[in-house]
């Protein structure tokens, strides 16, 4: 409950902060309803004037003097709701009304005749509710009014009509029966709206502790919450792509690696099927020759020359027949790779040698075509230089730059020995067939001075 126990009869909040806001509020509504009761009492009194005229004829002078003497104390109490004493004194404002109202009713009571009292103190049973529950009077000071006006009737009552002992039983039940109809009735309407009041009161100090938003930080705060989405679903959409362009990429290794070893054996069979039968008979000739030179008997140098002359034409033949296998082999791979993965493979093949050192290759991503044959003698030249270094310059490190400039193809291979400080250009001799090889597809190819840098440049034609 909104009050204690121990202030329940008195109707009164355990917190006096909220005991003084309840009557201020009380207070601030409280105009309204004095005037109202204060209009509807006047009415009531003009009502019963008409009775006047049938049961009181030769006292109307009197009965309606007795009328305006309330009526003018009605618009007394009435003005008196505008001013400053009612804002300190409501209550004594009210009670003077109520007061009033009592009084004007004892007056008709005393001048009237006995049997005319009779009815008119049914006014008194009509004044009780009206104290209680329009009026706008605080129910302790309405308990204390009424039991002084159920007193005072009961006096007048003695000492002007001298009514039997059975009226006033009868007269003290109905106005004892509406008195506790009435303070039954004030007690739960006062109740219910301090409950009201309360609760009111809790919803606006929870209501005050939340954040109040303004309209444009929310505004804001809402494009923010749209941008972020936009950007999670372009930030998906990259994802996706990404995921996308990572499987083609997968499946173009898987491409590329299946396309290698289908080269690595067709290369198996080819030097399987066409150099093997030239090698052995090769092997067999050189056999019959070391087996006559090592012979006790007479050796028949006729034979033996042919012999030695069919031994030198059939590795001859296996030399064609290996360049033969190679070239298509060399050009079949150009046109699978490109020229670039093929020398990626080159110094692939090098860094994963057991005596080659770390690569880093700086290329465009495609270079323009060339004619297959120069491509296929750049890879070879290419091959020979790693093939020297992994020989003569163990885990040396090696930087490959593969640029276009204007219509030449540059090539620049600089490596760096890890453990020759007197390494020089002489040192690069036995590479003399490398740069002859060049020569011979139209470029030029040249070392600097501490022989550390090879540079090769190709012509751009034949594309």
């Amino acid at each position: 409950m909104v009050f204690s126990t121990t202030k329940r009869l008195a109707l009164k909040f355990d917190n006096e902060l909220l005991e003084r806001r309840y009557r201020e509020n009380t207070l601030a509504n409280l105009r309204p309803r004095v005037l109202f009761a204060m209009a509807s009492a006047a009415l009531l009194w003009l009502a019963f004037g008409i009775l006047d005229s049938f049961n009181t004829p030769d006292m109307l002078a009197k009965m309606w003097s007795i009328r305006v003497a309330v009526w003018t104390g009605y618009a007394l109490v009435s003005y008196l709701t505008f001013t400053k004493f009612f804002l300190r004194f409501p209550e004594v404002v009210i009670v003077s009304g109520v007061v009033l109202t009592v009084l004007g009713i004892y007056a008709v009571l005393a001048i009237v005749p006995p049997h005319v009292e009779q009815s008119y103190y049914t006014a008194l049973i009509l004044m009780i509710p009206w104290m209680y529950l329009v009026a706008g009077i605080s129910l302790t000071s309405a308990v204390i009014i009424n039991i002084v006006l159920i007193a005072g009737y009961n006096v007048l009552n003695y000492l002007v009509h001298q009514s039997p002992p059975i009226e006033y039983v009868n007269r003290n039940f109905f106005l004892f029966g509406a008195s506790f109809l009435a303070i039954v009735g004030a007690y739960m309407l006062e109740s219910k709206r301090r409950f009201a009041f309360s609760l009111n009161n809790a919803i606006e100090s929870i209501s005050s502790s939340w954040p109040v938003f303004n309209v444009n930080e929310v505004n804001k705060l809402h494009s923010d919450v749209e941008s972020l989405i936009e950007e999670y679903a372009e930030l998906s959409k990259n994802n996706q792509l990404l995921a996308e362009q990572s499987v083609e990429k997968s499946n173009l290794i898987a491409s590329s690696l299946d396309e290698q070893e289908r080269l690595r054996k067709t290369i198996a069979d080819r030097l399987h099927d066409n150099v093997e039968q030239y090698l052995l008979a090769a092997r067999q000739h050189a056999f019959n020759i070391h087996k006559a030179l090592i012979s006790d008997q007479d050796v028949d140098v006729a034979a033996t020359s042919e012999d030695a002359i069919k031994l030198s034409s059939m590795l001859s033949d296996a030399q064609r027949a290996l360049h033969g296998i190679r070239a298509p082999l060399e050009t079949e791979i150009l046109d699978n790779l490109g020229l670039l993965q093929a020398i990626r493979d080159i110094f692939s093949t090098y860094r994963e040698s057991p005596l080659g050192g770390p690569v880093e290759i700086d290329a465009p991503v495609s270079i323009s075509r060339r004619d297959r044959s120069i491509e296929v003698q750049l890879l070879r030249a290419i091959e020979e230089i790693v093939s020297f270094l992994e020989k003569s310059v163990p885990n040396a490190s090696i930087h490959v730059l593969v640029q276009e400039n204007g219509s030449s193809l540059v090539l620049e291979i600089a490596f760096t020995p890890s453990d020759l400080s007197d390494w020089s250009s002489q040192h690069l001799s036995p590479l003399s067939r490398t740069r002859e090889r060049i020569g011979g597809i139209g470029g030029h190819y040249d070392f600097d001075e501490s022989g550390k840098v090879f540079s090769i440049h190709l012509p751009n034609t034949r594309l």
